[in-house]
């Protein structure tokens, strides 16, 4: 070694502690060894991912936008403005309207481009063969699929992997399967019964996440830093034959599901219990706060929402929703043609500041993007955003101005007081429990209705229930449609199907 010639060291250096948010010694490096350890795989995870197409000639950003079309309804549907089908890609690919727009053009019939383009247009849309012909702005041209995309979406919907719905239910079981191996992306799932299976149960846990392991209680066995759409498709193309795999173990998932979900849809069925009396048997129905959510499910519009709100409204959808028995039914497209893509169901949820502040606000809001919107809540969600319903008045003036007013039909399910207390440990039969934590009231909604100019409606069954919500669906306006449900036995209420 020569003597001009220094050997190269990486020094550490202390911590700057005039420089917030150092976690870790600064260790000096040349830039080669930088670029090479940080850049090359970024650059080559963009070659890789973006720049080069498969073997369908697709590239991410041309998936993204006819992904984002589809959804839109747009197979069998209208035209609609190019702007509309960019803004709604940007949910999936977030790198600026003009790129997602571009890539529109080229798989379009006016770009003449592509011998089968993928993108039925219309308007302004260039020519391939000059330079001369700019297309026109987005706000400007119209555009759906074409029909050979029916090809790239005809089994998008088929039940081709075994997805276990009711697993909260399952893990709650002392005959739960057992299984060796945990992946989970992302962070933990809001489950207690899972918790506590999978600290009772020896397994391998792998977690998959693009950020830092969000897992504080150390249970991960293996961490892997990556993408979970490129992890799952390190693995390979699935295999060639169109039948699902189909091992011992998956089928007692499988039929462990299906017994749950023949439990939790059971719910109708146990809201009725048939009674004799002197003056005769007859079949007496009981307020079963799942009967509702269900009838609820089964009754919601095309191209509507359902917001609910916390506590003990978004508790009884996740336990009493069951995914439909086949792809064409539930909350999905519930029962309307699957080409119309543009009927899916909404389902939106808001915690508020303190849990159940500004709720009623935030339903009427979202309300505004759709047809038809139904919003569940409690009494004492509701009554902490009760002036929220003075937006009647405003409505009705957007209205006389020639603008739409949304139908939206707040259903409450009043139990008279914080039922939530009532399934959490802190439950006591002190009397301070009731005073401070039960809060009940006794509101009389009929008349907050009358103040604010709502139509209101008390239902006592099943059958008033569903032709109110036929009678009021479609009709602008705020509706409040109330079921007294009892405070009591409300925890085995749930319980009973979970």
């Amino acid at each position: 070694m020569k003597k001009n010639e220094k050997k190269e060291q990486t020094a550490p250096h202390r911590n700057n502690p005039n420089v917030l948010g150092l976690r870790a010694d600064v260790v000096e490096q040349r830039i080669t060894d930088t670029l090479e350890t940080n850049y090359m795989p970024y650059a080559m995870s963009v070659i890789v991912s973006r720049a080069i197409p498969e073997i369908d000639g697709f590239k991410p950003s041309h998936r993204k936008l006819l992904y984002t079309m589809y959804k839109m309804g747009l197979l069998n549907g209208a035209r609609t403005k190019s702007a509309n089908i960019v803004g709604q890609t940007m949910r999936l690919n977030p790198h600026g309207d003009a790129a997602i727009y571009d890539t529109m053009v080229r798989l379009s019939k006016g770009y003449g481009a592509l011998l089968h383009p993928f993108v039925d247009s219309k308007g302004n849309f260039g020519k391939v063969y000059s330079r001369d012909m700019a297309w026109a702005a987005s706000r400007y041209t119209e555009a759906k699929l074409s029909a050979i995309c029916a090809e790239l979406f005809r089994d998008i919907d088929s039940d081709t992997v075994d997805f276990i719905d009711n697993y909260d239910n399952i893990f709650g079981r002392e005959t739960c399967p057992e299984f060796d191996v945990v992946v989970r992306f992302g962070r933990y799932p809001v489950s207690k019964r899972i918790f506590k299976t999978l600290e009772t149960k020896p397994h391998i846990q792998i977690v998959v996440d693009s950020l830092e392991t969000r897992d504080f209680d150390a249970a991960t066995t293996t961490f892997v830093k990556c993408d979970p759409l490129a992890f799952v498709t390190s693995f390979g193309g699935a295999s060639e034959t169109s039948e699902k795999a189909s091992t011992p173990n998956i089928d007692r998932w499988a039929e462990a599901n299906e017994a749950e979900a023949a439990l939790i849809t059971s719910v109708e069925d146990a809201s009725f219990v048939y009674t004799c009396t002197r003056e005769g048997c007859f079949n007496q129905e009981i307020a079963l706060e799942g009967a509702y959510v269900q009838a609820l499910i089964e009754h919601a519009a095309p191209r509507s929402l359902i917001f609910s709100a916390n506590s003990m409204a978004i508790r009884a959808l996740d336990t009493f929703y069951v995914k439909p028995s086949t792809p064409d039914a539930g909350v999905i497209e519930l029962g309307a043609p699957r080409a119309c893509r543009a009927c899916d169901v909404t389902l939106l949820a808001n915690r508020g500041l303190n849990g159940i502040d500004g709720t009623l606000s935030s339903a009427l809001g979202a309300a505004q993007a759709y047809d038809q919107t139904y919003f569940l809540t409690g009494d004492l969600t509701l009554l902490h955003d009760l002036n929220a319903f003075a937006l009647q008045h405003e409505f009705e003036l957007r209205a006389a101005s020639g603008k739409p007013m949304p139908s939206i039909i707040v259903i409450l399910f009043n139990n008279g007081g914080g039922g939530i207390f009532d399934m959490l440990p802190q439950k006591s039969s002190d009397p301070y429990f009731e005073r401070l934590f039960l809060t009940p009231q006794q509101v009389d909604f009929e008349a907050c209705g009358k103040l604010f100019g709502v139509l209101y409606k008390n239902v006592s069954g099943l059958d008033e229930f569903r032709a109110t919500l036929d009678s009021w669906s479609g009709t602008g306006g705020i509706h409040l449609l109330e079921v007294d449900f009892s405070l009591e036995g409300l925890a085995g209420r749930f319980r009973q199907f979970q």
